[in-house]
């Protein structure tokens, strides 16, 4: 995460912030995935932690879909725009 928002190595700030973002959730997916290696013993906190890790996995497809139909849209506006113009 440090590398991605030192160097920046993405096209646009867009870009940036989805790569930023979708880390975050992984790290956070990934967290879950440590308490079930024994650390938590009793079987009702594992499964709210494993709904917890299905909601979090769910948020990230969430935004990820939110992010492709926010570019879709402007690029579908964009053409509708240039496609006036040229009438």
């Amino acid at each position: 995460m440090i590398y991605i928002e030192t160097v920046e190595p993405h096209e646009t700030k867009f870009q940036t912030t989805q790569e930023t973002v979708n880390e975050i959730f992984l790290l956070f997916t990934c967290y879950h995935f440590v308490l079930f290696t024994g650390l938590v013993p009793e079987f009702e906190m594992r499964e709210n932690i494993g709904w917890s890790c299905i909601g979090s996995i769910c948020a990230m497809v969430g935004f990820n879909v939110l992010a492709l139909l926010s570019i879709g849209i402007k690029t579908l506006m964009r053409k509708f725009k240039l496609w006036k113009l040229k009438r």
